[in-house]
């Protein structure tokens, strides 16, 4: 069998979803892994949303595979910018898991009283920072940077109330800390959830492989959330969520943008039917416009 050259980023949670790539496509290809050290994991001091350019957890990928050093990469969707470089393509979207964000607190208590303290939440993402800053505007975010046991170091040291990470990451890590809740009301990333592998153009067979992990549904709500991101420009500076919904015949969005410090939102949602589904984008994408959410996003990149 062909050997298949896997490209990952070095964190834990990256690893295993490369090998959970591995496992799948063993039938097919002898693989092999190769770690990649992208920007956003050799500067932990930066804010995410401070970094020039896109692709800070992806670009290095990008370039190996454009080098032929590996042939496929592995990401948590979400990290993938919506303009891919020339020559690339996103070749397989895997099935979707949880698609929500959690917060983990130094205390059990703390969340029920998250009303009445003035608490300090530990953050990567400035979409969750300005949504739990529109619900709890008392409060104060930090910028939170490491791999999740960094992370979850902050709370034993007790130098934050709480922190706010990915559900499925935890899940696919086996972590489940006694203190953590689902934040069901917080809109997640685009794609947020998702498992894609990005591949060269040119290697249709890798392409055609890969089809037996490309899961349709994901593939087509992860598009929808990809669609409204690019058409406001957003990106890692910007405080945009995303969330489709697709079952057999119908479609659902519902989506938010904020500015840095979640004193001012935007938030369109509808339903259409799976047919018209790229048209229920850009009219969400209009209604958006309309009510301001441009601004929005302009003052959040620059701050």
């Amino acid at each position: 069998m062909k050997l298949l050259r896997i490209g990952t980023r070095g964190s834990a949670l990256a690893r295993r979803q490369a090998d959970a790539v591995s496992t799948a496509l063993s039938g097919a290809f002898n693989t092999t892994t190769v770690i990649i050290e992208s920007q956003g994991d050799l500067d932990l001091s930066t804010p995410l949303w401070h970094f020039d350019g896109v692709g800070v957890f992806s670009a290095a990928l990008d370039r190996a595979l454009l080098e032929k050093q590996i042939d496929i990469a592995v990401h948590s969707m979400k990290d993938v910018p919506t303009t891919m470089p020339e020559g690339l393509c996103i070749m397989a979207v895997l099935p979707r898991g949880s698609v929500h964000d959690t917060i983990i607190m130094a205390s059990p208590t703390l969340l029920l009283e998250a009303m009445q303290q003035r608490l300090t939440i530990g953050t990567s993402s400035r979409r969750r920072s300005a949504q739990w800053l529109h619900r709890y505007p008392h409060h104060t975010t930090v910028p939170l940077r490491g791999n999740i046991a960094t992370r979850l170091s902050y709370l034993e040291r007790g130098t934050m109330d709480g922190i706010i990470m990915a559900e499925a990451a935890l899940q696919r890590l086996n972590l489940t800390p006694q203190t953590m809740k689902r934040i069901d009301w917080m809109i997640p990333a685009p794609s947020q959830g998702a498992i894609c592998i990005v591949g060269r153009i040119s290697d249709q067979n890798i392409a055609d492989a890969l089809l037996i992990l490309n899961d349709p549904v994901t593939a087509l709500a992860t598009t929808l959330e990809r669609t409204f991101l690019a058409a406001l420009d957003g990106g890692c500076s910007s405080a945009i969520g995303a969330i489709a919904t697709v079952d057999k015949l119908t479609v659902s969005m519902k989506c938010t943008i904020h500015n840095a410090d979640g004193s001012k939102a935007v938030e369109v949602s509808g339903t259409a039917a799976r047919t018209s589904a790229h048209t229920l984008v850009a009219d969400l994408v209009q209604q958006a416009l309309r009510s301001g959410a441009r601004a929005l996003v302009s003052v959040a990149r620059n701050v």
